[in-house]
Parts: C-alpha cells; structure tokens; sequence
C-alpha cells in the first residue's frame, strides 16, 4: 500500500531514492558474489584438537584471579596504593579512580594463567610488565607500586589463586571450530580481493 502510494508519487525518480536502491542492489549482489566465490578451507578436526593443544600449552600450573585499578598518572597511582595501605576498600577506589575497563566491577579483572618462566609473546594477551607484576604478588597482596604500561599507572591485586582449571576438549571444541571457520573464511576473503586486485592491474 505505501509503495503503491510512493510509486504513484513518483519517489522512485528522486535522487535520494535512486541512490539508495543503487546501493541495495550493489550491495545484494556483492553478498551473492561472495556467497559463490570464496570458499573457505574445511577445519578438520584435527585442527581444532591442535588448536586446544596449544591453548592448553601457553597455561601455567596456577591461574590467578586479578582486580585491576588503571589510572593516568604515577601521583594519583600511589595515591591509591596508600590509601589501599591503610585499610582502604580496593572495589571502591576502584570505582572512584580507575579508568580500566572493569572500573564499574571493582576492578574485577577475569581468570588467568601463565606459563612459568614468563615469554614474550606468551602471556596471554596481557602486556609483559603487567604479567610479571602479577606472577610475583602472593594470593591477596596488592603491588607496591604502580606498573606503567603507555599511559596507564595499573595497581595490581591478587584476589584469589588455584590450580588451572582445564576444560574438557569436548566442551571447547564447538567455540573453537567457529573460531577456525572464521578465521578461514577471512583468509578466503582476503585471497578473493588479492585475485581481483591483480585481475584489475592485468586488465589495464
């Protein structure tokens, strides 16, 4: 009814219009375009047993439960570290202070695991310096002194230490091969604008 009505009008022949449904329809058939063209390698399930394997390998003996308060100077960092000395409430300053991206939790930072001796490039995602601070705090202890990493002065605190917990292979594997599945399907992606890329210099 309201096309009927737009199409009675006319709006199909504005311009506004016109470039819109030019750019449904481009967009339309790029998506079917992609949709046949690129073909993602099969995961197997090897791969995704590999992949488990190695995630499981960069995991230490112990995983700590860190909290986390991120500020932008080394004053205000020490600040914090006296009050905290004095009996202060580390959820608290953590919501007054911090600018890390747990502020609103306390701090509460998720659990982590590191393989002893610390490796560059092995510290699952954390920066060096800060996963050296944390290795070396005892379950419960807050750092001495602030940590700088860029701009931000972290105070680190050890809530809790256990044995790593390891899932079973048959509980990760499902998230994994989707992880692998994307993953080849934006290798595929990128080699299909390579081959376009290098289609279009020949032709010119």
């Amino acid at each position: 009814m309201f096309r009927q009505a737009a199409e009675k009008g006319k709006y199909d022949t504005r311009p506004n219009v016109r470039a819109a449904m030019e750019q449904a329809k481009s967009l339309a058939m790029t998506q079917d375009y992609l949709r046949d063209a690129v073909k993602p390698a099969p995961v197997s399930e090897a791969a995704v047993r590999a992949k488990y394997d190695a995630i499981i390998a960069t995991l230490g003996e112990f995983e700590l439960k860190p909290s986390a308060i991120v500020v932008k100077d080394a004053d205000t960092a020490q600040k914090v570290i006296e009050q905290l000395k004095k009996g202060g409430d580390f959820v608290q300053l953590a919501k007054q202070y911090s600018l890390g991206p747990s502020d609103a939790q306390g701090g509460a930072l998720n659990w982590v695991s590191f393989k002893l001796p610390l490796q560059a490039g092995n510290t699952q995602n954390w920066p060096q310096p800060l996963a050296e601070a944390l290795t070396q705090l005892p379950e419960g202890a807050v750092s001495a002194a602030p940590v700088q990493v860029g701009d931000g002065y972290w105070v680190l605190r050890v809530d809790a230490k256990r044995p790593t917990q390891i899932p079973p292979y048959d509980q990760t594997k499902d998230p994994l091969r989707k992880q692998l599945e994307q993953i080849s399907l934006q290798k595929a992606t990128e080699q299909i604008v390579v081959d376009l890329m290098k289609s279009a210099r020949i032709q010119q």
